[in-house]
């Protein structure tokens, strides 16, 4: 059950048609485990998003367990393609990885994940790197 507080402050995701009650109530119950290797910066953006959401991760019997896919320091960086945009990178990779983990949790939309050569860089002339492209996985 969610608490009067709860249905306060998750009030717009609970009028959303995919999240609603159940939905919210599996956000708030689930746990996460994330790999060791997730990079740290990105890991911190996919934990504020969740919070956001509604998804504690400290549940000591979470109805539901999901793995929070965070890349590793060196998918992040090879995803910056610029040390410049490192941060640029921690916030989209740690956002995409909330946003999966949330589908995931509430059982809406197919798996999707960035592509390995995704780089928010210009693309050297002629070179074959995809910028900004997400498939789904089937």
């Amino acid at each position: 059950m969610l608490s009067e507080l709860d249905k306060q402050r998750f009030a717009r995701q609970l009028l959303l048609v995919d999240v609603g009650v159940p939905g919210q109530q599996k956000l708030c119950g689930a746990g996460l485990s994330v790999a060791a290797d997730a990079d740290a910066d990105a890991l911190d953006v996919a934990r504020e998003y969740l919070l956001r959401a509604g998804v504690r991760g400290d549940v000591t019997e979470p109805k539901l367990s999901v793995q929070l896919r965070v890349p590793t320091s060196a998918a992040v960086e090879a995803l910056a393609g610029d040390p410049a945009l490192r941060v640029a990178a921690c916030w989209l990779a740690g956002s995409f990885a909330a946003v999966e983990a949330i589908k995931e949790i509430v059982g809406v939309g197919q798996a999707a994940s960035l592509h390995a050569d995704l780089t928010l860089t210009e693309p050297a002339a002629g070179s074959r790197v995809r910028k900004l492209e997400v498939t789904e996985k089937h």
